[in-house]
């Protein structure tokens, strides 16, 4: 996406998108405009710009109010695609978690999650307790 110079400046000083984001509300931190400032900067330290990419929502709330009609979620759609060309990927916001379900309830998979009760003799059919390990 081109921006124009008219653009670009106005964008600087206007903050209007930042008001609207719902990001930016949960992530102070977070603001379109300085997505689209750092995004138009040569390559070089982009630690602040490779989280801020992929914590943006693309709900275009930013883009329905910006008064000189910058198409933010697209500039940052563009950025995200230069940054997984350059192997900055997001970090996993789930932690591995839904790895983890999948892995627990695959029944192809001998799980160990009994192997320290072998000891304690056989696995009954029947009985009056169930203990869930």
């Amino acid at each position: 996406m081109q921006l124009t110079q008219h653009q670009i400046d106005y964008c600087m000083e206007c903050g209007v998108c930042t008001g609207s984001c719902p990001v930016s509300r949960v992530l102070p931190s977070f603001s379109p405009r300085q997505m689209i400032k750092h995004g138009l900067e040569e390559p070089g330290d982009e630690s602040a710009l490779s989280q801020g990419i992929w914590a943006c929502l693309s709900c275009g709330r930013c883009s329905e109010r910006c008064p000189v009609e910058i198409d933010v979620p697209e500039f940052i759609l563009r950025l995200r695609q230069k940054a997984r060309k350059a192997g900055q990927l997001p970090l996993e916001s789930h932690h591995g978690i839904l790895q983890s379900i999948v892995d627990i309830q695959k029944g192809d998979v001998k799980q160990k999650r009994t192997d320290w009760a072998e000891e304690a003799g056989r696995f009954a059919d029947k009985g009056d307790y169930f203990y869930f390990v």
